[in-house]
């Protein structure tokens, strides 16, 4: 099964064996490509209890919980890169300072999508904070 265009962007951007937090994961397709194809030691936070089922299903590592407050609960400098897949656009200051005080070394993917047109934009950071 292939991915999404916009999930095949991200997922080329992950180099192999990274260890990757994605924060609001949804059904897991992306964590589970990039698990599968590039040997990375995936996890992720995920928001619905039915995605999370979905996840785990797979034999993903991803837990239930909600971006905003339970970020805090992730120890710092553990992930090298976090991903945020259309959870950008609802993500508060509370996600933003963490993503500054624990990605010392990592790096942001944002996904923006137009909803104008079917057009996805990555934008990468490098959090050298």
């Amino acid at each position: 099964m292939s991915l999404r265009p916009e999930l095949a962007a991200i997922a080329d951007m992950i180099r192999p064996g990274t260890r990757v937090l994605d924060v609001g994961c949804g059904d897991g397709e992306l964590l589970d490509h990039l698990v599968r194809a590039k040997g990375v030691d995936g996890r992720g936070i995920e928001i619905s209890q039915q995605n999370v089922n979905a996840c785990v299903a797979r034999g993903l590592s991803v837990v239930q919980g909600d971006a905003d407050t339970d970020l805090a609960e992730y120890p710092g400098g553990v992930f090298d890169a976090v991903i945020l897949s259309q959870t950008w656009i609802r993500a508060r200051d509370e996600i933003i300072s963490w993503l500054a005080e624990n990605a010392e070394s990592s790096q942001l993917r944002i996904e923006l999508e137009n909803k104008s047109m079917f057009a996805i934009q990555l934008l990468e950071k490098n959090l050298d904070i």
